[in-house]
């Protein structure tokens, strides 16, 4: 007699940190059931990944930024939404705003660069 069952695990390792991820499946959806677990192991790399690049800023933070403590933080991703933990530091935004005596948001900022962005990229 066969087994109808199969188990698989992956591991992905983010500078040394290893992190398991395993399923057991059916063998009538094991298709299925690999695409899930392939998409949970490209968003914990994602996650990883984006937590690791934080950890590297913070060892050479530029001097100015002043470093406020961390949050989480969702990224839209190509296999779906994460959650990461980032660090926040006091920016253009804060400054802008002090020197224009009116509240100026990180996503306006955020939005005109984005505007001059493509305009220039029109332009090329």
């Amino acid at each position: 007699m066969t087994e109808k069952t199969v188990q698989i695990s992956i591991t992905t390792k983010i500078n040394r940190t290893a992190i398991s991820t395993e399923i057991t499946a059916e063998a009538v959806s094991l298709d299925g059931e690999m695409i899930k677990l392939m998409i949970e192991v490209l968003k914990e790399a994602i996650t990883g990944g984006l937590e690791a690049i934080d950890n590297q800023i913070r060892e050479r933070d530029p001097k100015g930024w002043q470093n406020l403590g961390s949050e989480k933080h969702r990224v839209i991703t190509a296999v779906g939404e994460v959650e990461i933990k980032r660090r926040v530091y006091r920016d253009a935004a804060d400054e802008l705003s002090y020197l224009v005596k009116n509240r100026i948001m990180h996503s306006k900022i955020q939005r005109m660069v984005w505007s001059i962005g493509n305009t220039l990229a029109d332009v090329e």
